[in-house]
């Protein structure tokens, strides 16, 4: 099924670069794909020219056939052409049929354009490498039906100007499962510069389906989120993230990261544009530090959102950024704490000491997650770092620690 609606331009591709699989790479048909694509990519730019939107829905696996991604590519086909995208919609397409849509995808991109993919369906990660599942991906060699993402990525990384990926993919495939890998997406590594990516579970967490509802939890509620007039993509996906965090009990936790240095609204802001006065915006970075340190984590995710809205392509843009990215992989690391899973937990303050390496708290936090995930190595070497930085209460508790585990 294929709908070609309206004009415009994005890419998606399922919060914060992959790179591929080994065997039969040279062969892989999905490469013309990924070119074409990423040839289209190259040039998009701000949301002023036209959106694109490449959407597609798989369900019909075998085995293993899921009940909700197409309904759920048509909830967000119509939200994206609400929008003002000109949608290309394909649903429980195999490989030559994704290659197909990618063919229409791309005559439609023209320089200016921005691109969009939402892809739901089963993903897996193979190797720390993530791919795209074609519904004729069957029990054999299910790399061979795939779209891998680095190739793409890769690219992206020199040659987009800005694009969205979003994955509801993060599900338990059958086939992966027998074969021994693990559950989810890997977590990618070297995102290319200006682009989202959204998905609906964290890297290495599998979303569930509610069997009773027509649609995902994560589907339904970035619709809506798309919907609403004048948020920021960031917005939307923090929306989206909060709802699902209700409905599923904070069982299920949707993850997004970003490269980009602007912003983009699916829809235009209504009325007044938000302050820009120094003033304002100061106060409003300040708000966020305090309700960082009250570990309020969404509270100050907003306020920092508030502020790369009010004051785009600033230097205090860049430092909020950064600010941005630790506060977002701080919060999921705590969340992946809680539920005890703690290499989960590690993997964020990771990214978190990296964003911010002066939060020498969370380097503790790090290092407490390293041993509880039975990684002694890493964390002797982050509380050693924590305590070569001289007299401070986190200095003192990193020394505390590696006297007990008998370092001097």
């Amino acid at each position: 099924m294929t709908r070609l609606v309206g004009q415009a331009s994005w890419p998606v591709v399922g919060s914060a670069g992959f790179s591929l699989y080994r065997t039969g790479r040279e062969a892989c048909p999905t490469r013309s794909f990924l070119l074409a694509v990423l040839l289209a990519l190259a040039a998009a730019v701000p949301a002023t020219a036209g959106n694109v939107a490449l959407v597609i829905g798989n369900q019909a696996y075998s085995p293993g056939p899921l009940k909700s991604p197409a309904a759920d590519a048509r909830l967000v086909e119509r939200a994206l052409r609400d929008a003002g995208f000109a949608t290309i919609l394909r649903e429980n397409a195999s490989q030559a049929e994704m290659l197909a849509a990618e063919t229409e995808f791309v005559n439609r991109l023209q320089p200016a354009d921005t691109a969009l993919v939402f892809f739901a369906g089963y993903a897996v990660a193979v190797n720390d490498e993530n791919y795209l599942l074609g519904v004729d991906s069957g029990a054999g060699n299910f790399q061979a039906k795939a779209v891998p993402l680095s190739e793409m990525l890769g690219r992206l990384r020199s040659r987009a100007a800005r694009g969205i990926v979003i994955l509801d993919a993060s599900r338990m495939y059958i086939v992966a499962a027998q074969r021994g890998l693990s559950p989810g997406l890997a977590m990618p590594r070297n995102l290319p510069p200006e682009i989202w990516m959204a998905s609906t579970a964290g890297p290495g967490q599998v979303a569930t389906d509610n069997l009773r509802l027509e649609n995902s939890a994560f589907s339904s509620a970035l619709a809506d989120a798309i919907a609403q007039p004048g948020l920021t993509i960031e917005e939307a996906f923090n929306r989206a993230r909060s709802r699902v965090l209700d409905e599923t009990g904070s069982e299920q936790a949707p993850w997004w990261m970003s490269t980009a240095t602007g912003s983009f609204n699916f829809h235009p802001p209504e009325g007044s544009p938000p302050p820009t006065d120094a003033a304002t915006v100061a106060r409003a970075m300040e708000a966020a530090r305090q309700s960082e340190r009250r570990e309020d984590w969404d509270a100050a995710i907003d306020l920092v959102i508030r502020v790369l809205k009010s004051a785009p392509g600033t230097e205090l843009a860049s430092t909020a950024r950064r600010t941005l990215t630790y506060l977002m992989a701080r919060r999921d690391g705590d969340l992946r704490y809680r539920v005890m899973d703690y290499r989960g937990a590690a993997m964020f303050y990771e990214q978190a000491v990296a964003a911010e390496p002066a939060k020498v708290d969370t380097a503790i936090r790090l290092a407490d997650a390293y041993l509880l995930a039975i990684r002694v190595p890493d964390a002797i070497r982050v509380l050693e770092s924590v305590r070569a930085r001289g007299e401070s209460p986190a200095a003192e508790k990193a020394a505390a620690m590696l006297q007990k585990l008998d370092i001097h």
